[in-house]
């Protein structure tokens, strides 16, 4: 998983005054899209990448593309409360995630890209069809550090 951690005030009119290009994009139907990016990354809801960001995406999709496509969303206040589960959008789950959730083998290993945080999750079929990890997520944010503002992809891999 690749974070984005939110900037503080002070840093974003720094950040603001040395890239003022970010490109928005949303989810089916919703703001725009960022083009080639679609191939492989799915927006979980309205996400603001500065260019270094989208380029950090297209570096990782030159290493290899994606079996499943990336979920890239914005941590909004919901997902950033102590003890929540991280969901994942219904048509997400349909297209890219219902093959692989298995209720008799539901672990899910979770790290940040750089591999300095591991966790074994959960990762289940919840009664609104959404996929969702559940145990230790929540813990894994907290120490991740990741916080309502940051962006997040998730990248899931096939394995036997």
């Amino acid at each position: 998983m690749l974070f984005w951690p939110s900037l503080k005030e002070s840093q974003r009119k720094t950040e603001e005054n040395e890239q003022q290009e970010y490109i928005i994009c949303g989810t089916p139907g919703g703001i725009q899209y960022v083009g080639e990016l679609d191939d492989n990354c799915y927006w979980g809801n309205e996400v603001k990448l500065y260019e270094h960001q989208v380029d950090t995406l297209f570096a990782m999709f030159w290493h290899k593309e994606p079996d499943i496509k990336y979920y890239v969303c914005t941590i909004n206040k919901t997902f950033a409360k102590p003890g929540q589960r991280m969901y994942f959008q219904v048509n997400y789950t349909e297209e890219n995630l219902l093959d692989y959730i298995d209720p008799n083998n539901d672990t899910l290993m979770v790290r940040l890209a750089d591999g300095h945080l591991l966790a074994e999750c959960r990762m289940m079929l919840g009664t609104d069809k959404r996929a969702t990890i559940t145990t230790n997520w929540s813990e894994f944010r907290r120490r991740a550090n990741i916080r309502e503002g940051d962006i997040c992809a998730f990248r899931f891999r096939i394995t036997s």
